[in-house]
């Protein structure tokens, strides 16, 4: 399966329109990661919503994998 996506992302990423898009999105991605993360480092450890911002960053880095 991680063998096909990566053919798949191959196939899309030879055009140069959706490679500079999905260059973009990683860019964009990585930066609401960062900023997070930092965020996240000012919430107290039994916080709620470290732990829903721990999932989203979880969710980013999955996206992040495939784009």
């Amino acid at each position: 399966m991680a063998n096909q996506n990566s053919e798949c992302k191959d196939d899309l990423l030879s055009d140069p329109a959706l490679k500079n898009h999905s260059n973009e999105l990683s860019f964009h991605l990585a930066t609401a990661e960062n900023e997070l993360i930092a965020s996240a480092r000012l919430l107290s450890a039994e916080s709620q919503l470290l732990q829903s911002i721990n999932g989203v960053i979880a969710g980013i880095k999955a996206i992040r994998e495939v784009v």
